[in-house]
């Protein structure tokens, strides 16, 4: 019984401070990220063959604007969304070159920020995504410039994410952040022209610095 009161306990500290009153510094305020954003490639088979290349073999890192956009709820909690768009270079294969491949992922997310607010220091967070990302189409031009060989073709893809921040406010409403998730995108769609089975899941890496503003 004594067991179960200390874990009632915690569990009641854990909600009330994820739902208690932001400060009157914070509360319902909004909060503008934007910045560049990196995007290494570090999983998954564009095939289920043998020799099937990984989507980081075809494409090389990708780069492009993010933000954010979001809603304080508590002092420890805000709520919103945001978008980047990424332009993943082509590589050159043996038998043709690959085109650019363009992600845009729209997601829809939490931060929870474990330490108190206070502007002119640094504070952590982490953060949960969960939207859709859309993949264009990709071709691989051979010897011959066939236009039909066509890796993927235009979809929008389920995506999510995990991953951690720190952002510091200055004095005013101006600040800093860098942000780091790991993200899977499910797999692009098959374009015809080129044999492709049972693709895997994209994971890229996105990270992004920026400076952020406060409403």
């Amino acid at each position: 019984m004594r067991k179960t009161g200390i874990v009632f306990s915690i569990l009641s500290a854990i909600v009330f401070m994820a739902i208690s009153p932001a400060s009157a510094l914070d509360k319902g305020g909004i909060i503008l990220y934007g910045g560049p954003v990196i995007a290494p490639i570090v999983g998954g088979d564009a095939s289920d063959g043998d020799d099937a290349p990984g989507y980081d073999d075809l494409f090389n890192t990708g780069a492009g604007p993010g933000m954010d956009g979001m809603l304080a709820v508590s002092r420890y909690l805000r709520v919103g969304g945001g978008f980047s768009v990424l332009v993943f270079t082509g590589d050159d294969l043996d038998d043709g070159d690959v085109s650019k491949w363009w992600v845009a992922p729209m997601m829809l997310g939490v931060q929870f920020f474990p330490l108190k607010w206070e502007r002119g220091s640094l504070r952590p967070y982490l953060r949960l995504d969960m939207g859709m990302a859309y993949l264009s189409g990709v071709k691989v031009d051979g010897p011959e410039k066939n236009d039909d060989a066509r890796l993927f073709t235009t979809s929008t893809e389920f995506a999510g994410d995990v991953g951690i921040g720190l952002e510091w406010l200055f004095k005013s409403n101006w600040g800093v952040f860098l942000d780091i998730r790991y993200m899977m995108v499910n797999h692009p769609m098959e374009g015809g022209g080129i044999p492709i089975t049972d693709p895997d899941p994209v994971a890229f890496l996105p990270i992004s610095l920026g400076v952020s503003y406060t409403y």
